[in-house]
């Protein structure tokens, strides 16, 4: 994951220290991700950053332009790698998108920009990934908080903070990803993405899958008692 300091770190758990866990939400069936099938789908548009996070990628621009082209992914000297020209509730910015064609993805929505984050190679894997194990490093040493997490994500539900797998027949985003769609024949969402349930619990320094199997198991109780 994106290495932040100790000083970032007490920062995220403070943010999500009162997030709740659906845990049902993470129940649903999901498949693990196919690159060959989805093309980085979830790559379209960029992908927002937390302030810590984008401190700490500005710092590391050039390095990023000298060595993006290493692992394949095309830089452009007038295309910035990072948007801080807007901002969404408490995000100031995040990954930069340029023009990509998806036009021959079968599930990419007709009415969707044609546009995917610059740290993206055309074959849709993540440079940033690709760089992190060139290098020796963790896969996800330099990949943003909400790029690793998908399809997991914090949103604000009536003013609270809840930590969900956001369901794909509520959200054209989730449903048009490999990784993101519910399946019929697929596995619990906390069996797929137990290895981001873990970074997540490592960064905010708790135990959430313990939260989510707590919250399975006193649905099932109330199941049980109706």
């Amino acid at each position: 994951m994106l290495i932040l300091s100790e000083k970032d770190r007490e920062a995220f758990r403070e943010r999500f220290k009162d997030a709740t866990v659906d845990a049902m939400s993470f129940t649903r069936k999901y498949a693990w991700c196919d690159l060959g099938e989805c093309h980085g789908t979830c790559c379209s548009g960029g992908v927002w950053t937390e302030p810590e996070e984008l401190k700490i990628m500005q710092a590391n621009d050039a390095y990023y332009r000298e060595k993006l082209p290493t692992v394949g992914v095309k830089v452009f000297p007038d295309v910035p790698l990072l948007d801080t020209s807007e901002s969404m509730d408490r995000f100031t910015g995040g990954t930069n998108k340029r023009p990509f064609d998806y036009s021959d993805k079968p599930n990419y929505p007709k009415d969707w920009d044609h546009t995917t984050c610059t740290f993206r190679r055309d074959d849709g894997a993540c440079g940033l990934q690709l760089l992190a194990v060139a290098e020796g490093k963790p896969a996800w040493h330099y990949k943003p908080f909400y790029c690793y997490l998908f399809p997991i994500d914090i949103v604000e539900n009536e003013g609270k903070l809840v930590i969900e797998i956001t369901d794909s027949a509520d959200d054209a985003f989730s449903a048009a990803t490999m990784c993101g769609r519910t399946r019929e024949n697929g596995k619990p969402g906390y069996e797929i993405f137990a290895r981001e349930i873990a970074a997540l619990s490592e960064i905010l320094n708790r135990d959430i899958m313990a939260e989510i199997k707590a919250g399975i198991a006193a649905n099932d109780r109330l199941l049980s008692a109706v």
